[in-house]
């Protein structure tokens, strides 16, 4: 068992990848894009910030790099659903499989290693030091040693609210949602602001790939993302697909997390903690395409609707 500081210094290392994934996805939720592949899209994001940064020397640079490629991704995933049209949970699914078999490759091809690659003293990000003010009720014990990423995505999080809420490309996204024969109506292109969703929900799921690989150890192992882009799919059902709901209840599944850390400490059988946010994940998923089915709306796009292109 271990005191509250080190309790709490767990869940907020634990949340954070989650919240900034989450933040991302409720935009593409929210313009009816249920976006499965964050899970690959995090996957990517963390192999590519570790490898950046390892060539680069800098850890900001991979950083930058593995939002950049999360965006990729979900441009990827727009093209396979709308150019191709693919159903976009299919597409999804299908992009998480290759992405776990591409990193697989090519930490074998480039780096000699099978499953985890662990580079010699890799550049991290910065962690906060607040000096005297480390023993500040609250912010010394929450921010304290923390990786400077934890602040990213706090800004992050502020960020898109104002702009889901203050924006007019916040109402946009809205209305592809809610009526999208208006959105055409009104001029706009429903497959462009789509797409747009999933480019922001890539890029914040890299953002919280990024945190895994190099906010703290800069090791990149096989499936690393471990189920949490699926947990931050959760939280964005869970929340109504609204930025800073979506958030609280990813810092809920962080919290879960470091719940399970110290009662794996305690002796107790963790495996049955671990597995309650896969589990909410699947009645999540459950229950948003029952609300969906009962209000008549699609649980997730169709590409080939002529109103659409």
């Amino acid at each position: 068992m271990f005191g509250l500081d080190t309790f709490i210094a767990t869940a907020v290392s634990a949340s954070a990848p989650i919240v900034a994934t989450a933040v991302g996805g409720a935009f593409a939720e929210r313009a009816r894009c249920t976006n499965i592949g964050m899970e690959g899209m995090m996957l990517m994001g963390a192999f590519t910030a570790l490898s950046v940064s390892v060539i680069s020397g800098s850890a900001w640079l991979g950083l930058l790099a593995g939002i950049a490629v999360g965006a990729l991704g979900g441009v990827f995933l727009s093209v396979a659903v709308h150019l191709l049209t693919c159903d976009i949970i299919i597409a999804g699914i299908g992009f998480n499989m290759m992405v776990s078999g591409v990193t697989l490759l090519l930490i074998d091809v480039f780096h000699g290693e099978s499953g985890t690659w662990a580079p010699t003293r890799p550049p991290l990000l910065p962690r906060i030091d607040l000096g005297a003010y480390a023993d500040t009720p609250l912010i010394g014990l929450f921010l304290h040693g923390q990786s400077v990423l934890v602040l990213v995505i706090l800004a992050v999080v502020v960020l898109a609210w104002i702009v889901e809420s203050r924006s007019r490309f916040g109402r946009h996204i809205r209305a592809v949602g809610d009526n999208l024969e208006a959105v055409v109506a009104a001029g706009l292109n429903p497959t462009v602001l789509r797409t747009t969703t999933l480019a922001i929900s890539g890029a914040t799921a890299g953002l919280g790939g990024s945190f895994l690989a190099i906010s703290a150890l800069g090791v990149f192992a096989a499936d690393m993302s471990g189920g949490l882009g699926f947990i931050a799919l959760a939280a964005v059902i869970f929340a109504g697909a609204s930025v800073v709901r979506s958030a609280l209840v990813a810092v809920l599944f962080g919290l879960s997390v470091a719940f399970a850390t110290q009662f794996q400490s305690s002796g107790l059988p963790v495996q049955f903690v671990l597995m309650t946010p896969y589990v909410a994940t699947i009645l999540g998923l459950l229950l948003v395409g029952v609300r969906r089915r009962s209000s008549g709306n699609p649980p997730i796009i169709n590409p080939t609707s002529p109103i659409q292109h």
